[in-house]
């Protein structure tokens, strides 16, 4: 028989003692310029400091989370301001506070956080988290292939996420592609008149190098559509096997001069070539995402897909997926990595992962755990797909 939902109002809590709550104010010269940027956010209070190596994360806090925490130093009932607004919002945001050990939930006698809180806090039943397609299975596979890492590193158990399904670089195709332009000519980009005269009269050509991986970005000069970075840009994955890029690149070069899209990138070498999310287009509005992405649909009907995991299907082949990147407004701290779309997912994935294999007394699979833990950060996990309005 299924346990009611428990009325966050009627139990007890308490601060997770393994913190030490920090005001900005009170950190060291070189602690407050690592953390300097945080204060362009008025609400901002200061820095959650776990006690001792426990597997714990710095956590920047707002007021009201540093005032709640601080209500708590002594196990009561959430305060009363809380408890007489009583609305889901409030309950939701309880809810995340406990699974991300900051603030502990009394049960029995003892407190409990993070992940051993699962059965307890009633969260969405495991078998309604996962979705059919391509996509999906390939994003739980490399779920499931993390948590079987013995990585205890976010960043680290986050990669292993990210570049999942990537084809690694054979001798083979090593020898064959060495350099930029031997995949230049792949993508016939010289030896293709037609192309090589549009790109001279509507693109701008420029080489992003990002780490091992080389990208060529071309930015349409003639469409007359400007990124604004405040704003959070969607962005289209286009997938297919490596052997098909020779045949397809010169048929989506035409379809994306012919719309006008403003700005899209293809892998400049060979390990870009062989990720996943190998050819990226970015769109200002979900709607002319959506058409251009019927459009290539039609076209390449047939092709076969990669995959890239942790976007939103299109086609359930997995060629056509979509995310959406963050806006500025949402990084942090300015020495950080920016996080794109599928690196922010992994990123949430990989520190739930990590606190559901520190718990001692887990009811469901840590991977299970990370699915339901994403979900109550608005990612709709049976698809994908952010719920409306995420970044608002």
């Amino acid at each position: 028989m299924m346990n009611p939902k428990l009325n966050l109002y009627q139990v007890r809590f308490r601060a997770n003692p393994e913190y030490e709550l920090f005001k900005y104010d009170h950190l060291t010269t070189e602690q407050q310029q690592m953390f300097n940027d945080l204060q362009k956010d008025e609400d901002f209070y200061g820095i959650l400091c776990p006690r001792q190596h426990n597997g714990l994360g710095i956590k920047s806090v707002c007021r009201n989370t540093a005032l709640l925490f601080l209500s708590l130093k002594e196990p009561s009932q959430l305060p009363r301001y809380i408890r007489n607004a009583h609305n889901g919002d409030i309950e939701e945001a309880i809810t995340q506070l406990v699974l991300d050990r900051i603030i502990q939930i009394e049960h029995n006698g003892n407190f409990l956080c993070g992940a051993e809180t699962n059965s307890l806090l009633r969260l969405s039943e495991s078998d309604t988290m996962t979705g059919e397609g391509v996509i999906s299975q390939l994003s739980l596979a490399a779920i499931k292939y993390a948590e079987s890492l013995s990585i205890n590193d976010i960043t680290r158990l986050s990669a292993r996420m990210y570049f999942y399904n990537r084809h690694p670089v054979n001798p083979q195709l090593q020898h064959r592609y060495p350099n930029y332009e031997s995949i230049s000519a792949y993508l016939q980009l010289d030896k293709d008149y037609q192309i090589r005269n549009t790109l001279n009269t509507n693109w701008e050509q420029v080489i992003v190098n990002q780490g091992n991986d080389v990208w060529l970005m071309f930015k349409n000069q003639l469409s007359g559509k400007s990124f604004k970075h405040a704003e959070a840009i969607y962005k289209l994955y286009i997938s297919p096997q490596f052997e098909t890029i020779h045949d397809i690149f010169p048929i989506l070069f035409n379809i994306f001069t012919d719309t006008q899209i403003s700005r899209f990138k293809i892998g400049g070498c060979l390990a870009s070539l062989l990720r996943p999310d190998k050819i990226v287009c970015y769109f200002q509005s979900f709607e002319e995402l959506i058409s251009i992405s019927e459009m290539i649909k039609k076209t390449l009907n047939g092709i076969s897909a990669q995959g890239t995991p942790f976007t939103a299907n299109i086609s359930q082949d997995g060629l056509l997926s979509w995310g959406i990147d963050p806006p500025n407004n949402q990084q942090i701290l300015g020495w950080q990595e920016r996080e794109t779309w599928r690196l922010w997912i992994t990123n949430k994935l990989a520190s739930a992962l990590i606190c559901a294999k520190n718990s001692k007394d887990m009811i469901v699979e840590p991977w299970q755990f990370s699915l339901q833990r994403l979900k109550l950060d608005g990612i709709e996990t049976k698809t994908w797909s952010p719920v409306k309005n995420l970044w608002n």
